[in-house]
């Protein structure tokens, strides 16, 4: 069984949330029915398999081993008896048998493949496919699909943990959460792209491909990746702008991670965060031997941990201006959503929480940012600044991070970092040897961006704050 101290809720969501959409994607109703939702996932969660993967362990009990991922793969109708589909009723056929329904032999179907027929359901396709992949790292959701979470389901003794439980009662929340969210944008996205063909007077083969890869996208160099990926065909032709891209959280976290280098970069050249003279030139003449890997003493990892301080302790954060707002909302939009030559479709980040009671009024569970709503706030005339924050200069590991804030209308500066629309920071981790035993302390890892606290206007839902009225 796999470590439940290993387990990602967020990892484990990207898989549970694929199958949601596969489920809307099949189902006439669009998930009214909350149940039927749930018992499609749950079937599809505990019908996954093991694989591995090319790489192998390195440390832990499974060294020398290969890595193993969580893998479903299938297209919908799996037969014209599967339970996983006829959960929501749907009515199956071959592909020979919906040329005769639609009287055309030249429709786009395949004979022998079936489809799902939903003729008499107005506004909506009249045969459609989906296909759903999912592969997810084994170490960080093992414990919460195939076997285990069969036991889990069924309460059953024995193998289960603390940890376990509580990441699954966790997950359960979530998922719920996620079903009931029938307002929020991922759901009209996707209701949208299933209609948006629908309005005419002829037959129609849709087929949609659901893809949850967090295997794959391990190889984006720190770059934003999907998540979740849905594309579409419409009467055999590949609808390219129909590719909707969801990137998914468990909580409020990181967005984007980086390197070293290029996040050192970033705040030395292209924000320029005020060092002093004489301590700016020294800085870019050892970066510069840094980076020709002529200083060999303190290294990459030494210069940044010890600039990254200097920075914190002694820049002066610099005025206010519309150009060095624009750069921050830049590099916003862009460590959100991607740019034009990375990715095609839509791309919204989307938080998933238990939903919850404040001021005795319910709260949504889902939260989101939008590519909309970042152009909203912007269009309001708000500004951002960098606020550098310290908290311990002195200790090993993380010494503080640097808060992008609001100024309201472009007026009025915000001092509440828990209200910070984002934060830069760098991830320390300490040194291990090939056995797992540690070797020193923390050092650099990776340049992180944080999303804002649940208080910050970066979230759609607290538009209507009553702390952001004449501010927006």
């Amino acid at each position: 069984m796999a470590d439940s101290s290993a387990v990602k809720e967020g990892s484990v969501m990207e898989g549970l949330f694929a199958m949601y959409c596969a489920a809307i994607l099949i189902d006439p109703n669009d998930g009214a029915d909350a149940s039927k939702v749930t018992t499609f996932i749950n079937s599809l969660a505990v019908n996954t398999q093991l694989k591995n993967l090319a790489t192998k362990e390195s440390s832990g009990p499974r060294k020398g081993l290969y890595k193993q991922a969580v893998s479903y793969k299938q297209i919908f109708p799996i037969n014209n008896t599967a339970p996983k589909a006829s959960v929501f009723g749907v009515k199956v056929v071959k592909g020979s048998q919906a040329k005769q329904i639609a009287n055309n032999p030249k429709l786009r179907v395949a004979p022998n493949l079936d489809y799902f027929e939903t003729t008499a359901q107005k506004n909506y396709p009249d045969f459609s496919r989906v296909e759903l992949k999912v592969v997810l790292k084994e170490k960080e959701v093992g414990t919460q699909y195939g076997d285990e979470l069969q036991k889990l389901l069924d309460n059953a003794p024995g193998l289960k943990d603390e940890k376990q439980k509580s990441n699954f009662e966790s997950i359960k929340g979530r998922v719920n959460a996620m079903i009931k969210a029938k307002s929020s944008t991922f759901f009209r996205k996707l209701q949208t792209v299933k209609k948006k063909y629908l309005y005419n007077n002829r037959i129609d083969v849709m087929q949609w491909q659901v893809d949850a890869d967090g295997i794959g996208g391990e190889g984006s160099g720190g770059e934003i990746k999907q998540d979740i990926t849905i594309r579409v065909w419409a009467n055999g032709k590949r609808i390219f702008e129909d590719t909707i891209n969801f990137s998914l959280k468990a909580s409020s976290a990181t967005f984007h991670s980086g390197g070293l280098q290029a996040g050192l970069d970033l705040l030395l050249d292209k924000f320029k965060l005020g060092l002093p003279d004489d301590k700016r030139k020294g800085v870019d003449s050892m970066w510069e031997r840094v980076k020709s890997g002529e200083e060999r003493t303190t290294g990459l990892t030494g210069f940044v941990d010890v600039t990254y301080r200097l920075i914190l302790g002694e820049a002066t954060t610099p005025s206010v201006t519309q150009s060095n707002s624009d750069e921050w909302w830049d590099l916003l939009s862009t460590r959100l959503f991607g740019t034009a030559s990375s990715y095609s479709g839509f791309m919204q980040l989307i938080e998933l929480n238990h939903d919850s009671i404040k001021k005795n009024k319910p709260i949504s569970g889902v939260i989101e940012i939008t590519p909309d709503w970042i152009k909203e706030l912007r269009d309001t005339g708000m500004k951002l600044y960098p606020w550098l924050k310290a908290d311990n200069l002195e200790r090993e590991g993380s010494p503080g991070a640097i808060f992008i804030m609001p100024m309201y209308k472009g007026i009025t500066k915000e001092t509440n970092k828990n209200r910070a629309l984002y934060k830069i920071r760098i991830n320390y981790l300490r040194q291990k040897d090939a056995a797992g035993k540690r070797t020193g302390g923390p050092a650099p890892f990776k340049f992180m961006t944080d999303i804002g606290g649940k208080t910050s206007i970066i979230w759609e839902n607290n538009r209507g704050d009553k702390y952001f009225q004449g501010k927006l």
